[in-house]
């Protein structure tokens, strides 16, 4: 059951709407402005009427590593929650490696690209050190998802690929073109330029990382026998032909390595489009708790 106002409310209210209603339009707008998520100069007002301050020291490297209780409490609980999205995303990268191709018994063309995107996105609210240790969890929480498919090369070397990944973000999209993860720009232009053309230069290293991390799992499958015990779940037969798949390291030439590269400026191109369009909303979360 709905419950009544109280008279006094009620005529607060009623007051409030006539003092609205002789505004000028001007005067209104200002009003509307006011009660927005708005910016003047370094000064920061939220919805609620809040003010701080936009610091020069968010764009220092050491900002990124200070720890209070709270904020270590908060990081943690974040950390949890971020973990349990990655199991939701993992489903969903499971439906794009249908299109997976394998080269090899344990070394596949990978198509997934929303783990990543999941993980750098958490950089805002996370920092590097506790994003770092996602990006770690991460591959294996999807290996064992995914009923160790991805055998323990792959998984492995994914490891330390997410965790250069957070780290060259962190440095040019934080550290070198100062996006706050706290504020945001009060000119939009200035504010959309900082967030786009560090992209380029993201996928560009991203993309050359991915590419020597392929590379290096093609060279120790190529170290392991195919009839390793070291290698889950291999017990089909042999007797079938492996010509043509690119399962040693002789194999992988010039024309294999520009391929693979393009695919993966292709891949984590729209991967960081998508982190671009998300990252914006964690500076809300951290804004609120900081």
């Amino acid at each position: 059951m709905r419950k009544a106002k109280n008279p006094k409310e009620v005529l607060e209210h009623l007051k409030s709407d006539l003092d609205k209603r002789l505004l000028t339009g001007e005067e209104l707008e200002k009003l509307k402005h006011r009660e927005k998520d708005h910016y003047h100069g370094i000064h920061h007002f939220d919805e609620y009427g809040n003010h701080d301050d936009y610091m020069e020291d968010e764009f220092k490297p050491s900002h990124h590593f200070k720890f209070s209780k709270k904020n270590l409490t908060f990081k943690i609980s974040l950390t949890a929650v971020f973990l349990a999205l990655s199991v939701v995303v993992s489903l969903l990268d499971i439906l794009l490696e249908t299109l997976a191709l394998p080269v090899g018994d344990q070394v596949f063309i990978q198509t997934r690209f929303l783990d990543i995107v999941l993980v750098v996105t958490s950089i805002a609210t996370l920092g590097p050190l506790f994003s770092s240790l996602l990006g770690a969890i991460q591959p294996i929480m999807h290996n064992l998802i995914h009923g160790m498919e991805h055998g323990w090369i792959q998984p492995m070397l994914d490891m330390f690929q997410n965790i250069l990944i957070v780290w060259v973000v962190w440095l040019i999209f934080y550290i070198i073109f100062q996006n706050s993860p706290i504020h945001r720009d009060e000119n939009k232009k200035v504010y959309e330029t900082k967030r786009w053309v560090p992209m380029p230069i993201i996928v560009l290293v991203v993309a050359i990382i991915a590419t020597i991390s392929f590379i290096l799992a093609l060279y120790i499958q190529s170290k392991v026998s195919p009839n390793s015990p070291l290698l889950p779940g291999h017990d089909h037969d042999h007797d079938h032909d492996h010509h043509g798949m690119l399962e040693t390291i002789a194999g992988v030439n010039l024309k294999v390595v520009f391929a693979i590269f393009g695919w993966n400026i292709l891949r984590y191109g729209i991967a960081f489009v998508l982190f671009v369009l998300i990252e914006g909303r964690m500076r809300i979360i951290n804004h609120r708790y900081k």
